[in-house]
């Protein structure tokens, strides 16, 4: 029974090729347009009938872009009892200039023959221009929500489609590359169908994608095509049979559109900037919590501030946090960072904490401040999310303490001979004596000694902070190096190479004393290669960056993240060797 079923398995996939022995075996190219206008698209294919083909070789499309492809089909039919197959590989292509465009020999392997197509040509000619209000049956666009906008604040981009015909079905073929931003998609939106007049013409309209997107830096960023493809229908006025059970598939006729490139301006922050601004561009709030109110200088105090948003939130820095001397205060750190969706929109939330030490007793107010800018005013706000009156008593452990010295043990009874004769002890007299001599001269040695050191002290050379910083540059990168590895194991890709990014050029900021307002990548190379590190340290370095910027303002890489941190790790060292 098993060796039955095998073989008619074996039977059924064979059977259509072994009615194809003996037909004809073609191989031919063919174009949808005899002519087309500059601009518009058109599709090109070439199709093996009967015969299976190795090693297929498309012409080069000289004169004409490459939209869609290779896109490949197959197709059995049986005709009057004679079956036949074949297979399609076809391509979207848009001519590039007028005049004749040819279309070469496609190739192909079957068995050891080689088959190859004739050349076909397609007239291109320049289309007239377009009238104003004319209209079309299908169009697309890609809108933003905003033309104008700052470093930092969300976009919305839409790829919308306008339609006055049924579709049946669209597709993204080409996207353009985000240069200068980054880029999220949003998943959660109305997609629905809506009525919509343009030129006194009623359209429905989808939008089949949408995406935030961050300008990265001032200037102007165009924003180019998006190429679609869609599916329309084909009405050729006959009734479906309802006798054939595959009567319900419409046939279509897919056409091939492409929005017009955008431009999105980009302005600089205005002037003056608020001393608390960590880069927060957006509609904002934010909140502050404190672990204790009450304190002594021997305790730390934990200040939370949550900032949410809809602007880019891995931007947004730790405010400083202004306390007088009273206080103590460590880096803060970023305790939690998430993004999610409302309203067809992306928001985000991020946490930070700060470690606070009270010095001095006393009675304070703790008020934190967090300020952003709202792009809908044009103006920066500064908030107070809290206000805490902190009570400071003193500590137990005192830096004025009294050291009490040590008494010298008394040294061991020695053995003694046993005098036979009797001897009169008499009182002996402490002035004079050496111990005496010893007090007097004691203070002096110690006045003396005092004013030697201060002495010391004042002439010897300042301690250089350049120096100091350059000398601990290697320490405090794998101390920021630190906080990638915790994102690492978190997951959280984007912070993490955010993190190597910072920790690498701080490490070059540090070393080389160069502000972080002038740090680049031209000058981070410039600078490791004036300090004579080798040239393949130096090109792993420049690596490292690189792949770094690539994940957090692209939004990916195909990078191993362990092996990123690890060689991060690795050519710090190498370079201080």
């Amino acid at each position: 029974m098993l060796q039955i079923l095998r073989i008619s398995i074996l039977f059924i996939f064979l059977f259509p090729s072994l009615l194809m022995i003996g037909q004809d075996v073609t191989f031919e190219a063919t174009a949808n347009a005899k002519q087309v206008i500059l601009g518009n698209h058109f599709e090109v294919s070439f199709t093996l009938t009967n015969a299976n083909g190795t090693n297929f070789r498309p012409p080069t499309f000289k004169g004409a872009k490459q939209v869609s492809g290779k896109n490949v089909s197959t197709n059995a039919s049986a005709i009057n009892g004679k079956w036949e197959r074949s297979t399609t590989f076809s391509y979207y292509l848009k001519p590039t200039k007028e005049g004749k465009l040819t279309i070469g020999s496609a190739l192909i392997n079957i068995g050891n023959k080689v088959y190859k197509t004739k050349p076909i040509t397609i007239d291109v000619l320049k289309g007239k221009e377009k009238k104003p209000g004319e209209t079309e049956r299908i169009f697309a666009q890609v809108e933003l929500s905003t033309d104008n906008a700052v470093a930092g604040q969300q976009v919305v981009l839409d790829y919308k489609v306008y339609f006055t015909v049924d579709i049946d079905r669209y597709g993204i073929v080409e996207e353009p590359t985000f240069s200068g931003l980054f880029v999220s998609q949003i998943t959660r939106f109305n997609s629905g169908l809506v009525k919509e007049v343009i030129n006194g013409r009623q359209y429905t309209t989808k939008i089949i994608k949408r995406l935030a997107i961050y300008p990265q830096q001032s200037g102007q960023i165009q924003i180019d095509p998006v190429t679609i493809r869609v599916a329309v229908p084909i009405n050729d006025g006959t009734q479906q049979n309802r006798n054939n059970p595959f009567s319900f598939i419409r046939p279509t006729q897919s056409y091939i559109i492409e929005t017009e490139p955008v431009v999105l301006n980009v302005n600089s922050l205005p002037s003056p900037v608020p001393e608390t601004f960590s880069g927060a561009v957006g509609n904002y709030s934010s909140a502050a919590t404190l672990d204790k109110t009450t304190a002594s200088t021997d305790d730390a105090i934990t200040l939370s501030l949550v900032v949410a948003g809809d602007g880019d939130i891995k931007r947004v820095t730790a405010p400083e946090l202004i306390l007088s001397d009273s206080f103590e205060v460590y880096d803060p750190n970023t305790k939690d960072e998430n993004q999610g969706e409302r309203n067809g929109i992306l928001y985000g939330k991020k946490t930070f904490e700060y470690l606070i030490l009270p010095k001095v007793p006393g009675q304070y107010i703790l008020e934190p401040q967090f300020s952003y800018f709202n792009p809908d005013s044009s103006k920066f706000v500064v908030q107070y999310p809290a206000k805490f009156p902190i009570r400071v008593v003193q500590g137990k452990n005192n830096t004025n303490v009294n050291v009490k010295p040590v008494e010298p043990k008394k040294p061991k009874e020695e053995l003694r001979f046993i005098k036979t004769t009797a001897q009169t002890q008499s009182k002996s007299n402490f002035v004079g004596s050496f111990p005496f001599w010893g007090l007097i001269i004691l203070p002096f040695l110690i006045l003396g000694g005092g004013i030697t050191y201060k002495y010391i002290q004042a002439n010897k050379p300042p301690v250089d902070a350049i120096a100091e910083k350059s000398r601990l540059a290697q320490k405090l990168a794998k101390e920021r190096l630190s906080v990638s590895e915790k994102f690492l194991k978190e997951g959280n890709n984007r912070s993490f190479y955010d993190e190597i990014s910072k920790a690498l050029l701080g490490y070059v900021s540090d070393k080389f004393n160069i502000p972080g307002s002038e740090l680049s990548k031209h000058n981070v190379q410039s600078q490791l290669e004036k300090s004579g590190a080798n040239t393949e340290h130096i090109s792993r370095f420049m690596s490292i960056i690189k792949t770094s910027e690539k994940a957090v303002f692209a939004g990916g890489t195909d990078s191993d993240a362990n092996k990123v941190y690890q060689d991060a790790i690795n050519v710090i060292t190498d370079i201080e060797m």
